[in-house]
């Protein structure tokens, strides 16, 4: 691949200058206190690129140089006043003398290499390190479900992900003292998010990692760098995995809390007079419905007096449900109005059935047959059929006081 290629590729997707030296700040606790052990610490950057960790170390007062293979990163750093080398690491590291450094780092170079030779450049860090001094390897995460099967492939020099454990492991295999993981460049939002989505489990994992491992010394300096080493850094895929399957049980929770609360309060319904009272009403306005929308589909003209009975029926379901009968005694008084032959029939047929009660009662009390009275009121007139049915109202009500 050619240097000019690398270079555009670099300034395209790694991010800007500035953005990269924000996020290396995050090592600054690690490295602080090797420059006050050490008055005349050196630092080398494997694979320094653009040359943002070199400033950095610059500023911080260490004695710092870079490596790198791409011609043109190396020209980019050499015009920033930089100190830089073009050449293989490896053989770079090889020639640096023992215990000379307080520092070797490589950002984002792991994942560019075969394992062996990677775990040569941690043996050969090793060696050129001060004791409690640092080796700082940054690469990108294969726990981010997205990094480790779509991103991480983006960059064509790439060899493999490398799992945070294994280089960790390689690390200790080697000899260095203590071993810290650091998950880097997760969302700020996402620590304290409420509302994961399965989308966040995916790709909210911390997309890049880093080992810092430290060369054994006396406990008094390893003590320096506790609190660097105590800090959880990141976000892993098992605790976001946790906090969404804890979320989902709690919004499961809470619809079956409001599902049961709707069940109880339609079984109320079910169970009401009001309910059973209504259901004649119930069953007309379904029949009348059907027979509605037959008529859309037929042409068939539905008479006018039909549609105002639905709509009545449709006003009266509406408010009895839970009314006391006062109320629903008031509403269908109010909508018989509308219908004064309905009315006239509805009234006839209870007095009908006042007047067979009435005499039943008598049969059964006094032996009192009132079969002998006229039945047949064809020949009535409607306002005679209520005088009639009054008056037999008024002999039923005599009859009870005298008995």
């Amino acid at each position: 691949m050619s240097s000019d290629f690398y270079m555009s590729f670099e300034n395209r997707f790694r991010g800007s200058r500035e953005l990269i030296k924000a996020r290396l700040g995050i090592y600054l606790p690690f490295i602080s206190p090797l420059k006050n052990i050490y008055s005349d610490a050196q630092a080398i950057d494997i694979g320094c690129g653009r040359g943002e960790w070199l400033e950095i170390l610059g500023e911080k007062g260490f004695a710092n140089q870079g490596v790198d293979l791409n011609h043109e990163m190396v020209t980019l750093c050499l015009g920033s006043g930089l100190r830089v080398h073009e050449g293989e690491a490896l053989s770079f590291l090889k020639n640096i003398p023992d215990q000379s450094q307080a520092i070797v780092s490589g950002f984002h170079i792991a994942e560019h290499m075969p394992f062996n030779d990677l775990k040569a450049l941690v043996e050969e860090s090793l060696r050129v390190l001060r004791p409690a001094g640092l080796l700082i390897l940054e690469t990108p995460n294969p726990e981010n479900i997205v990094i480790a099967t779509s991103t991480f492939y983006l960059d064509p020099t790439h060899n493999r992900p490398i799992p945070p454990q294994l280089l960790a492991f390689t690390c200790e295999y080697c000899g260095f003292k203590k071993i810290k993981i650091l998950r880097l460049q997760e969302s700020a939002e996402l620590a304290n998010n409420n509302k994961l989505s399965l989308l966040n489990v995916i790709d909210g994992v911390s997309p890049d990692y880093a080992v810092v491992a430290q060369k054994s010394a006396t406990d008094e300096l390893l003590g320096l760098f506790l609190n660097a080493f105590e800090y959880e850094y990141g976000i892993t895929l098992e605790q976001l995995a946790i906090t969404y399957s804890q979320q989902v049980e709690e919004r499961d929770n809470h619809c079956l809390t409001l599902a049961n609360q709707l069940d109880s309060q339609i079984k109320a319904v079910y169970n009401s007079k009001s309910w059973r009272i209504t259901s004649p009403l119930r069953k007309l306005n379904d029949n009348l419905t059907w027979l509605f929308n037959l008529s859309k589909r037929t042409g068939y003209r539905v008479p006018v007096f039909l549609d105002n009975v639905r709509s009545s029926s449709k006003l009266l379901l509406a408010h009895t449900v839970n009314n006391d009968h006062s109320r629903l005694k008031k509403l269908v008084l109010l909508i018989l109005k509308r219908f004064p032959g309905l009315k006239d029939r509805l009234f006839f047929a209870v007095m009908s059935m006042s007047a067979h009660s009435s005499r039943a009662r008598n049969r059964c009390v006094t032996g009192h047959d009132e079969s002998r009275f006229p039945t047949d009121l064809t020949q009535i007139g409607q306002h005679g059929k209520m005088i009639y049915y009054a008056l037999k109202a008024a002999i039923d009500k005599r009859s009870r006081e005298n008995h």
